[in-house]
């Protein structure tokens, strides 16, 4: 007996959705469990002469204009999340509602005849993604509520400053959710994401719609899958996600405060086209024996490449005596990185890079582990749209492909795990273009390594946060605890690290706490530092200099 599809409804302003949006609706629909029944439509023209006075308000700030202005010239998306689409092209046949809707001050309420007009399709959600607050008894007119996105910080409610707040703010990541609307100032988070807050708002906003491409799809088809009650319970842990502070603000920022806002924004920019010109962002090696688990990294020795490149991602393996460390070698000359190896002798010393492999496209984080007395490797080769799996023939200097463990997928620093006689691969993945590579993390798992046929983690992704998702190194064991590097992205591009223990690894369920990090405090000239393997109590990490480019 099949089971019933949830019954969908879709509240809009108009026809015409935003590209982000159509997609989001488009992928619930292949999802296979929803059915969309009914289109409301808002019809009122003081929805309209709001707009307007919003937009003659809008024209006096201008100083707010020329920023956004500023910041589309030169971080327009790509592809464009609001770029508008015609909805009908989704939804040729569905009913459709114009339903009377009275506006006052951004907020908007229906008649009892058009709510019960709605109330008679029996929806099990109805989807908001109009622009405006809603009030009165709409709220009761489907059996799990009314779901929407909020895509700017939870820190502010502000929706006209674009991200603008972590900007000013200097917040390291900003957040977005889904959340079901319970009255007009109750409402439960459903699903939360962190991300990176770059310098420009434009790129930022860009880039976390097309992430938030997703949510819908995945939180419908847990109720689906789930049922009511464990549904619920599974998105408890949202509502207590965060320890900051709310600021709220309903108004455009006055000139003042855009002028404030330009000028921070066109002084960090400033700094980004100097650091270009002159400077090369230069990924140099640290290592040291000790028995931490992480610690200090005071007294590590450095490993500094030639000037013409940069060595990122390490991993270590110790054979005969000697490490023979494999990085990610990238020239600066060419712009894409290769996988090379090292060799350490005992005492220290380090032979030139040798390539091993190099491909038209981008290589980085060989992943080298030992199996069945063969040394196997992943690189990360999400350019090509796979994850490759490499045997070594001759080790350390020949490696031959073996089979490629999942293809047509967006997928970094993919990290395998050996346990309770399964495979397990975690990878961060990019589902929708357009979004980053670094906020969530996949789980993958099978019976065997040599397999094209791996299953994906029912709570996939198990983590959706930039501070301690994408995978930063080998997962290890130590004192019976397996323990799980992973990069904190925020602040910058692999800004940090985390050492993570995991709890639970299951077919079912996934939960892992952070026990250790590594933040580039040790020196003012590090930037960054995103990669940590050990073996043995040989310990390596990357870390991140500017080196100048002409003297």
């Amino acid at each position: 007996m099949n089971k019933r599809k949830l019954r969908i409804g879709l509240l809009l302003d108009s026809n015409f959705v935003y590209a982000w949006q159509y997609a989001a609706l488009e992928r619930l629909i292949k999802s296979g469990v929803a059915e969309f029944c009914v289109l409301i439509l808002q019809q009122d023209k003081t929805i309209v002469e709001s707009k307007i006075k919003k937009l003659t308000r809008y024209r006096k700030i201008w100083v707010y204009s020329v920023f956004q202005k500023i910041d589309h010239l030169f971080f327009a998306g790509k592809p464009n999340a609001f770029a508008e689409r015609n909805i009908h092209d989704l939804f040729p046949e569905i009913s459709k509602i114009n339903i009377l809707s009275v506006h006052e001050k951004g907020r908007i309420t229906f008649s009892t005849p058009d709510i019960e007009k709605i109330s008679a399709y029996r929806l099990d959600i109805l989807v908001k993604m109009g622009s405006d607050d809603l009030i009165g008894n709409l709220f009761k007119s489907a059996k799990f509520g009314i779901w929407t996105y909020y895509h700017d910080d939870i820190r502010t409610f502000d929706k006209s400053r674009m991200k603008s707040w972590a900007i000013k703010n200097y917040w390291p990541e900003t957040g977005s959710t889904l959340q079901i609307l319970k009255g007009e100032h109750e409402h439960i988070v459903i699903y939360r994401s962190w991300s990176l807050a770059y310098i420009s708002p434009e790129k930022t906003r860009n880039e976390h719609h097309w992430l938030s491409v997703s949510f819908l799809t995945r939180q419908v088809e847990l109720l689906y899958s789930s049922g009511e009650e464990k549904f619920f319970q599974l998105v408890k842990k949202y509502q207590s996600d965060t320890d900051m502070n709310f600021i709220v603000t309903n108004k455009f920022p006055s000139n003042f405060e855009s002028l404030k806002l330009l000028i921070n924004y066109l002084l960090r920019s400033s700094i980004k086209v100097f650091q270009k010109l002159f400077l090369n962002e230069q990924w140099f090696l640290l290592f040291d024996r000790n028995d931490k688990l992480a610690g200090s990294i005071d007294n590590f020795r450095k490993i500094v490449p030639p000037k013409d490149r940069y060595w990122a991602d390490p991993h270590i393996i110790e054979e005969s005596g000697k490490h023979y460390i494999f990085v990610e070698e990238l020239p600066y000359s060419t712009r894409r990185g290769h996988i090379a190896v090292i060799e350490m002798n005992p005492d220290g010393k380090l032979s030139e890079s040798v390539t091993l492999l190099k491909y038209p496209y981008h290589l980085s984080y060989p992943c080298v582990f030992h199996y069945d007395d063969t040394y196997y490797m992943i690189p990360e080769s999400s350019e090509n749209q796979t994850v490759c799996l490499y045997e070594c023939k001759e080790f350390p200097y020949r490696w031959e492909l073996k089979m490629n463990l999942l293809e047509n997928i967006a997928a970094a620093d993919t990290t395998p795990f050996f346990y309770n006689n399964k495979w397990w691969l975690f990878t961060n993945v990019a589902e929708n273009e357009g979004s980053s590579l670094c906020d969530e993390l996949f789980i993958f798992y099978a019976d065997t390594l040599f397999t094209g046929n791996w299953t994906p983690h029912p709570l996939n992704p198990v983590i959706s946060d930039v501070k301690r998702s994408r995978p930063a190194g080998r997962i290890f064991i130590r004192d019976r605890r397996i323990y799980r590097p992973s990069q904190n992205g925020s602040v910058t591009y692999g800004y940090a690290l985390n050492i993570n223990e995991i709890l639970v690894l299951s077919e079912s369920e996934y939960l892992e706490k952070r026990v250790e990090s590594i933040v580039p405090d040790w020196d003012s000239a590090v930037k960054a530092t995103h990669t940590f393997t050990s073996e043995g109590d040989f310990k390596i990490i990357d870390a991140l200099h500017f080196r100048r480019k002409y003297f």
